[in-house]
């Protein structure tokens, strides 16, 4: 009889669910759980996962002039691409570059980029590269961004790397204090000028991170020791080291565009695994290594299945021996201080998983907050501008304090639900 009664709805047992949802928000915060001293706690808001670039044409008085000829053939093939991606979608297109007109200079111009921060109530930002993700026009020369493992020659990858580099120093420096800028750095191409790139960014204002390319393709992978004076010299920098979702091996997946969306977040946190198991935490204990926009629903199953890998589980006990001596900890142990996701559009589901995820691993998404604390590396929201696929508020949330004058971290007050998460961004509060 008990269990009859437990399956039939509140309607058949004569409860009115919208009484009982009046009934939940009435309840005093106290009675729901919350500390009441939380909720007067401050909160910043930072952005994990920003984007800037130039319009293509435009990096041209950053570029080596000896690589201008190959640049004029890049534009070519970049107009001819962007003209096939207006003839397929031009009512999107047109809409969203002639709407967001405004704001989309925000991509290069630092006093309308503050402008727009000032509008959403972020006090700060992380910068990845490719700012237009509709047709690419406003990407590194040579895609030297988030397609940087595709380019074959080492000469052009370097020159185009280095153009956005020098375009984001310029960027960063003004409002260092808001920016954590990621510089890009095609590693497997050549370790020695990697290293170099690397040491010319350490100084610079404004400046957080490098970001790698995703796929090594026909180069070293990531666990070659190789790889260890660039470790090395993020670590000696305090340089975070990021990859960021876009490449993917697209000539093997033709024009099913499914298969890209099934394996792309694999490609992005793939690295991980080769400097997880290599040693080269424990070589260089101090480095950091962030995947950003690629999802994070598959950081819990792979912190208890590497676990139970280490562990030599019942079906791989015969192999686990062969990993003695590589690390002094459980795999799951790097995450959170060596390991961290940036995870851009993180999903409802992604937040019911937080605990299993890690709080100190993951970033939060769709404009919940964070809580900081003095001298905390730490980073929040996608704001993602201007990216058509971030989660940039349409209007400021309305438990934002008053909008902070730039340089300055905007308050307001924290939903007593929220709880901290943190990640290594290199944005430290004031």
């Amino acid at each position: 009889m008990r269990r009859q009664r437990s399956d039939r709805t509140g309607a058949e047992r004569g409860v009115d669910p919208k009484e009982v949802r009046r009934q939940r928000s009435d309840r005093t915060g106290a009675e729901r759980g919350v500390d009441p001293r939380e909720v007067n706690e401050r909160y910043t808001i930072i952005s994990a996962d920003a984007h800037a670039g130039l319009p293509c044409e435009e990096y041209r008085p950053y570029l080596d002039s000896r690589y201008l000829p190959q640049f004029d053939e890049f534009l070519a093939e970049r107009q001819a691409n962007r003209d096939q991606q207006m003839v397929l979608n031009y009512d999107y297109i047109n809409d969203w570059e002639t709407t967001h007109e405004e704001g989309l200079r925000g991509a290069y111009d630092p006093a309308q980029r503050d402008k727009e921060m000032d509008a959403d109530g972020v006090a700060a930002e992380v910068i990845f590269p490719d700012a237009d993700a509709i047709t690419g026009m406003e990407s590194p020369p040579f895609g030297a961004g988030l397609s940087a493992g595709m380019i074959e020659d080492p000469e052009l990858a370097f020159a185009g790397a280095r153009a956005h580099n020098r375009f984001l120093v310029e960027l960063c420096a003004e409002s260092p204090e808001r920016r954590a800028g990621i510089g890009l750095v095609p590693i497997c191409h050549d370790v020695e000028r990697a290293v170099s790139e690397i040491e010319w960014l350490a100084d610079k204002p404004g400046i957080g991170g490098i970001m790698v390319p995703t796929m090594w393709r026909d180069h070293r992978p990531y666990n070659d020791p190789s790889y260890d004076p660039v470790w090395a010299a993020c670590q000696a920098a305090d340089l975070p080291v990021h990859t960021h979702s876009g490449e993917a091996p697209r000539e093997e997946m033709n024009e099913f565009i499914g298969i890209y969306l099934a394996e792309v977040v694999f490609w992005t946190h793939r690295p991980i695994s080769h400097l997880l198991f290599s040693g080269a935490f424990e070589r260089f204990p101090g480095l950091k290594f962030v995947v950003t926009e690629g999802a994070c629903y598959w950081v819990a199953d792979m912190k208890w299945k590497w676990d139970q890998y280490f562990g030599g589980g019942h079906t791989t006990k015969k192999m686990a021996a062969l990993m003695t001596g590589i690390l002094s900890k459980l795999p799951s142990e790097y995450f959170g201080t060596n390991i961290f996701v940036g995870a851009s559009t993180m999903s409802k589901e992604e937040i019911r998983r937080r605990h299993t995820i890690g709080c100190d691993v993951a970033m939060r998404d769709r404009g919940e907050v964070l809580r900081l604390r003095s001298g905390s590396t730490s980073s929040d929201r996608r704001a993602d501008r201007p990216d058509a696929g971030g989660s940039r508020p349409r209007r400021r949330p309305r438990h934002l304090g008053r909008r902070a004058p730039a340089g300055r971290v905007v308050e307001g007050r924290i939903p007593g639900r929220v709880e901290r998460l943190m990640t290594v961004s290199a944005i430290t509060t004031p």
